[in-house]
């Protein structure tokens, strides 16, 4: 009885413990304000808002979330599709690299880049592979073995380009292959798309996906570039941890300090913090240790100038903006997707900030980042809200209860440490179609720790459900419940910066 007692008392020293370490290191943690009933539509606030004027009307939030979470469900699919394709090519004699280029170059000639990316022989004649722990990884991962079935037509999958009716053609022909990636919501997803371009009379106006950066998905981050013309969007899709190297970089806790390019007031910080995995991902793939690193050069362009992922995915952005005048960027991710999301977005928006009004670009960049973990430090926050507040930024950043996922990592692993944050406005959501939203802010801290800690989020009552509540399945059903509930009714992002943000 002595031991049992001892124990449990130790047990609730520990637990106390870690929440007030979580705490120390929430200071500036979102508080959740419950939204059960409407807010007012847009029409009713009388409030100048900071973006373009043809920008001013936005969907609401229910229609802009699904969106989004269409996309994000529907990458996983596609990429895992055309890693099939682009092996099955590999196994049938091809040069996967060769065919690639090929690719690429059409994607440019397409698309009027001259200086698009490359990939390069190594040392020894064949395709990089990532060095040392690359190779490596490959002889341990298992992940590459041939595979039984084969996909139809693996040339017209790995197109340059493809409309919604293709993608849920080659989806609906290749199932088996796919396997888990194709669940209810996916087709519901492929459904909703087919039914916008079932209304188009002309098929160049379809939605497309107009360019994919997936040749090395075990080792790279991946994503998608798609042009929807019935919403009148460009949106940049980042696919989420999908394989064991993904998981490596989210578990590099490590910050990397950057200068404020920003800086404006000498009361602005000198400098901040990024999660070290993320950036090394946007930036160089997940081959350096660090932004300039030697294994970056893996990446270059035609001219043989080195070319960084998030700059090669701006131009193309950029690029398809000025083809389409007038339409909206969207940036979108679930997970590890939606932390490169946000980052991506936020140097995207201090780009186009840099520009001004020399600029042909949209001022506003809308993010929508599904179960987002932390990756920036309090500074990034300061920064990005300045970027919100002048209306180059609008950040929906979507999670549920329960998923542990956007709790983590809390602190930085390297010293000093850090404590991380997030940004943007938050909408959580929770079963029976009850939704909170939230704004980040630095006072009354220690009230708003036990809403965003990791010990509070989990399920203890079934704890091993843990990585179920991160499924982007749930996600849409709850938002669905919340929708039909009548909770998400009239509710716009612009409306939420007004009553809750920083506007």
């Amino acid at each position: 009885t002595h031991r049992v007692r001892r124990t449990m008392k130790l047990f609730h020293l520990s637990f106390a413990s870690l929440l007030m370490i979580e705490g120390a290191l929430a200071l500036s943690t979102p508080k959740l304000s419950t939204a059960t009933t409407a807010v007012p539509s847009r029409a009713v606030v009388e409030h100048r808002l900071p973006y373009d004027e043809d920008f001013d009307q936005f969907p609401s939030v229910y229609e802009e979330a699904t969106d989004m979470l269409d996309a994000s469900s529907l990458i996983y699919a596609i990429t895992t599709l055309r890693k099939r394709a682009l092996d099955q090519i590999g196994e049938d004699g091809g040069d996967r690299l060769e065919f690639y280029n090929s690719v690429m170059a059409e994607n440019a000639k397409r698309l009027g880049i001259a200086d698009y990316p490359i990939r390069q022989k190594s040392v020894n004649g064949k395709d990089d592979d990532g060095g040392f722990f690359g190779s490596l990884w490959s002889m341990f991962k298992g992940r590459d073995k041939p595979k039984k079935e084969r996909i139809k037509d693996p040339k017209a999958v790995l197109r340059s380009s493809l409309t919604a009716n293709e993608i849920l053609q080659f989806i609906s022909e290749n199932k088996s292959v796919l396997k888990e990636e194709v669940d209810q919501n996916v087709n519901d997803a492929l459904e909703r798309i087919s039914e916008r371009g079932s209304s188009m009379v002309n098929e160049d106006d379809m939605d497309t996906v107009e360019y994919f950066l997936d040749e090395y998905q075990d080792r790279e981050l991946v994503c998608a570039i798609t042009v929807s013309r019935s919403e009148k969007r460009v949106t940049v899709t980042f696919r989420g941890s999908s394989t064991t190297k993904d998981w490596i970089q989210n578990l590099q806790a490590k910050t990397t300090t950057l200068p404020n390019e920003l800086k404006e007031d000498p009361k602005d910080p000198e400098e901040y913090s990024i999660h070290s995995g993320f950036l090394n991902y946007l930036e160089t793939g997940g081959y350096s240790k660090d932004i300039t690193g030697k294994r970056a050069t893996v990446f270059v362009d035609v001219n043989g100038k080195k070319v960084t992922r998030d700059y090669h995915i701006n131009k193309i952005a950029q690029r398809l903006l000025l083809k389409n005048p007038g339409f909206k960027l969207y940036v979108t991710g679930h997970s590890l997707g939606g932390a490169l999301a946000t980052l991506f977005t936020f140097r995207y928006a201090a780009i186009r900030k840099k520009k001004g009004d020399r600029s042909r670009l949209p001022k506003t960049t809308t993010c929508v980042s599904i179960a987002s973990p932390f990756w920036a430090d309090e500074s990034v926050r300061f920064a990005f809200e300045k970027l919100e507040k002048e209306g180059y930024i609008r950040h929906l950043r979507i999670s549920n209860n329960n998923d542990a996922v956007p709790t983590l990592p809390f602190v930085s692993l390297d010293y000093p440490t850090r404590a991380m944050k997030h940004v943007g406005m938050n909408m959580k959501l929770y079963d029976g179609g009850k939704v909170s939203f939230s704004y980040p802010k630095s006072n009354n801290a220690l009230g708003r720790v036990a809403g965003n800690s990791l010990i509070t989020n989990i399920n203890w009552s079934a704890p091993w459900k843990v990585l179920d509540y991160h499924e982007t399945s749930l996600y849409f059903n709850r938002l669905k419940i919340a929708n039909t509930a009548g909770v998400l009714d009239g509710t716009n992002l612009n409306d939420l910066y007004v009553r809750k943000g920083p506007l």
